[in-house]
């Protein structure tokens, strides 16, 4: 469960990475999403959902770096010696 809620988060991050590297191209070059047929009109509204895409990756990092599943405390135990 753990690695399922791990791989959640670097996609999520990802996801939110990519937004923003969107966003800041949009806003550089002046470019316009809608001439592209994008739902998302505005470059703020994209780094608003590259937020939502970051902290979602944050929550997920927080919950499986606190998960105390017996499968994960053997992994953890494995490697300390």
């Amino acid at each position: 469960m753990c690695k399922i809620l791990r791989w959640i988060g670097y996609a999520s991050t990802g996801v939110g990475v990519i937004f923003i590297i969107w966003a800041c191209v949009s806003v550089i070059c002046h470019l316009s999403s809608t001439a592209a047929g994008c739902f998302i009109r505005h470059p703020k509204n994209l780094f608003e959902v590259a937020n939502s895409f970051l902290l979602l990756g944050i929550a997920m990092y927080l919950v499986t770096k606190h998960c105390y599943c017996e499968k994960c405390e053997n992994e953890d135990k494995k490697k300390e010696g």
